[in-house]
């Protein structure tokens, strides 16, 4: 999935890491604030396209702060995720 990210990414944004545990795979995608609804945009074609696996999250980091620091993750996909964590315990997508 990274690898896909990437390339079809073209600069868009990078792609950082992939931390595993408790069931979930996490991978960051950091973009510049303009590029951000963009990022997302190209994430949901490559799941619509069925490169990335079904039962994907998204969420987007919103911050309260200049420095970055003080932060909370605002759901995007599925629309009718409610609340976006990290990690989920072994909980199945919706």
């Amino acid at each position: 999935m990274e690898n896909a990210l990437r390339s079809r990414g073209k600069g868009l944004f990078r792609v950082d890491g992939h931390d595993r545990g408790s069931g979930t795979t996490n991978i960051f995608l950091i973009a510049h604030d303009d590029a951000v609804e963009l990022s997302i945009e190209t994430s949901l074609r490559l799941l619509e396209n069925g490169t990335l696996k079904r039962g994907m999250r998204i969420g987007r980091a919103v911050y309260h702060d200049e420095g970055r620091k003080d932060w909370h993750y605002q759901p995007v996909f599925p629309p009718s995720l409610t609340e976006f964590e990290i990690m989920y315990q072994g909980t199945p997508a919706p």
